[in-house]
């Protein structure tokens, strides 16, 4: 097992290889030219329900996740890289004007520069590790935040708190209704 706990034979996910040539020291030459998809919303939400049969479980198990896909093609938009420049929404960032690229857990990498984020992109798109590889290239800081295990512990203790309160809440109705 590797340090993911993966066992010899399995593949890494893409966000375990784009975190791998961050900590190399020199992950080598960036294509001359590439570019990477952005999507604000997710690619295929998690919004099946069973409800056999009903026109609600329809809404909720087709239509729903048809536009969301819908809605995130439309708001996406692609960012093209080429020797030392970003083109992002017609325009162009210079290798030189980027501040720093954030990887942020394993979820996704944040591109800084003019004092805000350009570019947010998740880890599993194509093109990333590309990205990385054009940054360490062009000198840029790629810095790594645990940004991730943070809001997870977080979840974890909100969750906690959630199901305490309620507990706490329907053993007062109990007690108060059987008394």
């Amino acid at each position: 097992m590797d340090s993911y706990g993966r066992k010899p034979w399995e593949e890494p996910t893409p966000a375990e290889k784009v975190i791998e040539l961050i900590e190399k020291g020199n992950p080598g030459q960036p294509p001359e030219e590439f570019s990477i998809k952005t999507s604000p919303l997710p690619s295929d939400p998690d919004m099946h329900t069973r409800t056999e049969g009903t026109r609600l479980s329809f809404f909720l198990e087709f239509v729903l996740p048809f536009l969301f896909r819908r809605a995130s093609d439309a708001a996406s938009y692609k960012a093209y890289f080429s020797d030392s420049t970003i083109n992002i929404k017609d325009k162009v960032y210079q290798a030189g004007s980027i501040e720093r690229v954030e990887a942020h857990g394993e979820s996704y990498l944040d591109i800084h520069a003019e004092g805000e984020v350009i570019l947010k992109v998740p880890m599993e798109e194509q093109g990333c590790e590309e990205l990385v590889k054009w940054a360490k290239y062009h000198r840029i800081p790629v810095l790594k935040t645990g940004g991730d295990e943070l809001s997870r512990l977080q979840k974890i203790l909100i969750a906690a708190a959630g199901i305490a309160v309620f507990g706490a809440v329907a053993a007062i109705i109990i007690y108060f209704s059987f008394r």
